[in-house]
C-alpha cells in the first residue's frame, strides 16, 4: 500500500507541477511558445515594424499553364535559422467564396538569422476561376481573394492561418 501510494506521487506531483506552471496558458504545456511567436509573426501580429513579408516586383502570368508567380521579400526576425518547407492553401474569393484555385511555394528555403530570402510563391487557378472572374469581376483591376487554410511548414511545423489580400486579376492581362 506505501509503494503503491509512493507511485502515484511520483507520478502525480510533476504533472501537478507542469499544470501549476502553465496555469495562465495550458496550450504552453504541448506548444512552445517559439511556435506561438513564429505564428505571431508570420500572420503580421507581434508589433514588428517591419513586415516579414514583401512582395518583390510585380507578378509574373503565365496564362497557357494559368499560374500567377509571385516573388516575396522573407526577412527572419527570429533568433535561429528556420526552413520554410512549404507554404499550401485555397485560393478564394472574398466576394463570392468561390474557390478559384491553390497557393504553393515553388522550392524549400533555408533562411538565416536576420537574413532575407525571396521565397517564390505560385497562384494556380483553375477553368472555372476564369469563368468566374470574367463574369463577376470582368472590370476589375485587381481581385479581393482569401488565401484559406493556408499552411506555412516552418521546419517541420505546421502553422495554420487566414489571410484576405488583393491579386491582380489574371483575365486582365490578356
Amino acid at each position: 500500500m506505501i509503494l503503491t501510494l509512493i507511485t502515484v506521487t511520483i507520478t502525480v506531483t510533476p504533472i501537478a507541477g507542469v499544470v501549476l506552471v502553465h496555469q495562465d496558458n495550458l496550450m504552453g504545456m504541448f506548444i512552445p511558445p517559439e511556435i506561438e511567436e513564429i505564428q505571431d509573426k508570420l500572420s503580421g501580429g507581434g508589433g514588428s515594424e517591419e513586415p516579414m513579408l514583401k512582395p518583390v516586383g510585380e507578378p509574373q502570368y503565365d496564362l497557357t499553364s494559368r499560374t500567377i508567380t509571385q516573388l516575396i521579400e522573407f526577412k527572419n526576425p527570429f533568433p535561429f535559422e528556420i526552413t520554410i518547407n512549404s507554404i499550401t492553401g485555397d485560393v478564394k474569393c472574398a466576394s463570392h467564396d468561390f474557390r478559384l484555385g491553390a497557393v504553393s511555394l515553388d522550392k524549400p528555403v533555408n533562411i538565416g538569422v536576420n537574413e532575407t530570402k525571396i521565397l517564390t510563391v505560385i497562384i494556380t487557378w483553375t477553368a472555372a476561376a476564369e469563368s468566374h472572374l470574367e463574369a463577376a469581376h470582368a472590370d476589375e483591376e485587381t481581385v479581393t481573394v482569401d488565401l484559406a487554410g493556408l499552411t506555412v511548414d516552418v521546419k517541420g511545423v505546421q502553422i495554420q492561418m487566414e489571410q484576405t489580400v488583393e491579386i491582380p486579376n489574371p483575365m486582365r492581362q490578356k
